[in-house]
């Protein structure tokens, strides 16, 4: 019986680390097309209201991604200055190292 058990207890981390790697694949798409979206966004003369919606809900969907990273204990991208600059989150709290949160 602890042989089965320890067999699910495997399958469980081999699922949970496959699924992980999607998520941070999906991070890392998102986050390049935001990026896309915001270099045409700067280059452009007169911005769209379309691109502007776009680039914040791309912008959305990697902070919920993050933030669903930080749940399941994925190291993030979002601890690099830039990245934080650009999406305009700062600490909060008392210390330097609390959580970040939106603006």
């Amino acid at each position: 019986m602890a042989f089965h058990l320890l067999n699910k207890k495997q399958k469980n981390h081999y699922q949970k680390r496959i699924v992980d790697e999607q998520l941070t694949e999906t991070m890392k798409e998102v986050y390049h097309k935001y990026q896309l979206l915001q270099e045409l966004e700067n280059a452009a003369y007169d911005v769209s209201d379309d691109l502007y919606i776009l680039r914040k809900i791309e912008g959305a969907k990697y902070l919920f991604l993050m933030r669903e990273a930080r749940c399941r204990n994925i190291s993030g991208d979002i601890s690099t200055p830039k990245k934080a600059k650009t999406f305009r989150v700062k600490k909060r709290g008392y210390q330097r190292d609390h959580l970040f949160t939106q603006e």
